[in-house]
Order: structure tokens, then C-alpha cells, then sequence
């Protein structure tokens, strides 16, 4: 099975003090680290902010000791342009490189459009950014540290019981979405438990008028809205929801995180919560030293959109390049199938969080943070940490 591990074997590379890589003349031995990334096209913007958080994490601990030698850690970076075929192509090229791990890609369909050639390559990767299980299962080599819908529908049943004191919930997804319909049964479930009353309904794809749904919810009288959808939809709730703050509030999970959602709000009186991976403000130490690295590197935050935000894609870019380092200082290697093989058991307490693998490599957390748009600012703002359960 995936997650089965020999004690003997874990033994045997614990006590190991063999440390594979290429050495400098400098005695400095060489680990390097694959990036696959979208740095152009669909998913461009995320691409890049995921692999600025790794680029950060490697500029803060460009080293690692392994065995006792002192192993100088490089990136290597592949844009798979935000297309499969790319996606393939670029991960041979990290194979062809040498690296004893890679990192990525944003978007489960670059992720398995690699996966096969990592597989063959007996190449362990770890995605940061990928809810869809798919990326991991059935596979003895791809990993991911981000939570999976479950979680975040769970998690925001439990914020709407504990912080707005809601009662009852009408949750809203898209037809044949299964992103959604997952999200809203975890948010179902949870709510039941916490003795929400629950009302669903679900809109056919393309629907631009939402105006039905919103009147539905009024005249139900329910405390809040969970509508988990796509960004072009939420912008279309937001946009047609009361102006004078007569809808109920609203709550979704990470997609609607954007900028394009805090313009819509600007003349809305409407609370909007969403969970995510990280928000700005949950750890002021890693904050304020990420935006100094952003603001003293201009090519950097010119790829973080022109500011100096913290995004969720970086923070988890962040905690994949130290997960990869925790994985090659258990193995003590650089050595890709020794690190291949002390992946599963490996457990760590990230900026997001604390977080481990379960047996088919997803990630296993209890928490999540919530974070509320300002319209007045065009911010999202840090509220707080939410658990599933307990």
C-alpha cells in the first residue's frame, strides 16, 4: 500500500550517514528542487505567487545539513504554461535536471498531466495548492499539504455557528460541479450536527440572474449564505444582493478570494467571509519578513501583482519547500528515493498550520483560517482560525 512503510527500512536511512548529491569544490554538496508551475497562462497568477513563497523559503535557508555535510539547495524552475501537454514536458526536464524533489504544480490537471512521469522517474512531488484528491490517490509518489474541500465546508459550518450565531444556512452550488456539491454536503453535514436548519438549491451553469435565489433565502430568513462557486458567479451574487445590506451574509471557501470580489462588494454593505489556506495577519513574523524580501526584490513583486500582499498561494509555497527539507533531513539524503520513502511519515507545523499525510498522501489538518472582505480598504482581513470539530 502507499503509506506502508518498513520500520527496518526508516531504520536503516535514519541511522544512515550516506548523503548523496554532487559536490563543489567549495566541499558544499548540491540538493536540488524542482518548481513545476504556471508562470503564463490560466493559472499564471497563482503559479506565480506559489513559486514566489518557495523562491522566499529558499532565499531565508539555502542550505540544509544532511549526515552531517552541509548541502547547498537550488531551484530548478519549469513554466508548464497552464497546459498538460506542457505540464508532461516540463517534468521530464526536472527529471532530466537531477532533482531530488519537486514542488507543484498549482491546478490538479498539471498535477497528473506530470504525475506519470514522476512515477516512472521514481521522483517524489509534493503539490501545495491542489484540493482535488485525484493528485494523490492511487499513487505511491505525489503528496499535497492543502486541506481538502471537506475540511473547509466543515470548518465554516462550525465559524457560522460559533462567530455569527447563525441558526439556519442556504447553502447555493452549481450544477454538476463537483467542487461545490462537495463543499456543500461537508457544510450540510457539519451545519445538521450543530443544529442549523439547512436549505439547498442548486443554479444551472452559466446562470447570469440570481435574483431568484437571493429572494429564496430572504423570504426563508436564514442566517447566512453558503454559496461555494466559481469567482464569475460570486461576482453576480454580490453585485445583485440588496445594497442596503438586507442580504444575509455570505460564505464560500478560497475562490472568492479575489480583488475582482472586493470591487464588487465596494458599494455593497454585505459581509463576506471565506476560509483559506492562509490569511494575512495569522502570523505577523512571517508577514512582515516575507513583504521585506517582496519589497527589496522588484522582479518579485512585480509577480506578486505590484504589491506586497501575502497570499495563500505563497504561504503554502512556503511550507512545501520546508516539508521537502524535513523529508531530506529525516532520510539524511538528498537522495530522491530515500526521501520518496520518509515522505509519508512525515509531519510539520507550517505557517498554515499544522498538517501531515494520511495514507494516500492528502493532507491531514484539523484547521483552517476565515478571513472577511473590507470593502472600504479592498483588503482581505485576517478574523480567525476555525477547527472542523471540537
Amino acid at each position: 500500500m502507499k503509506r506502508t512503510i518498513s520500520i527496518l527500512l526508516t531504520a536503516c536511512m535514519l541511522l544512515s550517514l550516506c548523503a548523496c548529491g554532487r559536490k563543489r569544490k567549495d566541499e558544499t554538496y548540491l540538493m536540488k528542487i524542482g518548481v513545476l508551475e504556471p508562470m503564463s497562462g490560466k493559472y499564471s497568477e497563482q503559479g506565480k505567487r506559489e513559486t514566489l513563497g518557495i523562491q522566499y523559503a529558499n532565499a531565508s535557508t539555502p542550505t540544509v545539513e544532511l549526515g552531517g555535510k552541509t548541502y547547498r539547495v537550488e531551484l530548478v524552475l519549469k513554466d508548464n504554461g497552464s497546459d498538460a501537454i506542457q505540464s508532461e514536458k516540463a517534468a521530464q526536464e526536472l527529471v532530466n535536471a537531477g532533482c531530488a524533489i519537486v514542488l507543484g504544480s498549482y491546478s490538479a490537471l498539471l498535477s497528473n498531466a506530470a504525475s506519470d512521469v514522476f512515477r516512472d522517474a521514481g521522483l517524489p512531488a509534493i503539490a501545495a495548492n491542489c484540493e482535488d484528491d485525484s493528485v494523490t490517490k492511487g499513487n505511491d509518489h505525489y503528496f499535497r499539504i492543502c486541506a481538502l474541500p471537506e475540511l473547509q465546508g466543515a470548518a465554516l459550518a462550525r465559524f457560522a455557528k460559533k462567530s455569527l450565531y447563525a441558526k439556519s444556512a442556504y447553502c447555493l452550488a452549481e450544477i454538476g460541479s463537483e467542487e461545490d456539491e462537495k463543499l456543500v454536503r461537508a457544510f450540510c453535514r457539519a451545519a445538521e450536527a450543530l443544529s442549523i436548519r439547512v436549505v439547498t438549491t442548486a443554479f444551472p451553469p452559466n446562470t447570469v440572474d440570481f435574483t431568484p435565489y437571493l429572494n429564496a433565502a430572504e423570504e426563508e430568513d436564514v442566517s447566512v449564505i453558503f454559496a461555494p462557486c466559481a469567482l464569475r458567479y460570486a461576482e453576480l451574487l454580490v453585485e445583485q444582493s440588496d445594497p442596503k445590506g438586507g442580504t444575509a451574509p455570505m460564505l464560500a471557501d478560497a475562490r472568492w478570494a479575489d480583488g475582482a470580489l472586493l470591487a464588487a462588494l465596494e458599494e455593497k454593505q454585505l459581509p463576506v467571509y471565506v476560509s483559506t489556506a492562509y490569511a494575512e495577519g495569522a502570523d505577523a513574523a512571517f508577514d512582515a519578513a516575507f513583504k521585506a524580501w517582496l519589497n527589496d526584490n522588484s522582479e518579485a513583486l512585480t509577480l506578486n501583482g505590484g504589491n506586497d500582499a501575502v497570499s495563500p498561494e505563497s504561504a503554502l509555497g512556503y511550507d512545501a519547500y520546508f516539508t521537502a527539507l524535513a523529508a531530506a533531513k529525516a532520510a539524511k539524503s538528498a537522495d530522491k528515493a530515500d526521501i520518496l520513502a520518509i515522505l509519508p511519515i512525515i509531519a510539520r507545523t507550517g505557517v498554515t498550520g499544522e498538517y501531515s499525510f494520511d495514507e494516500d498522501g492528502g493532507a491531514v489538518r484539523s484547521a483552517l483560517w476565515v478571513e472577511k472582505a473590507n470593502a472600504k480598504t479592498q483588503k482581505w482581513e485576517f478574523v480567525t482560525a476555525v477547527r472542523a470539530e471540537g
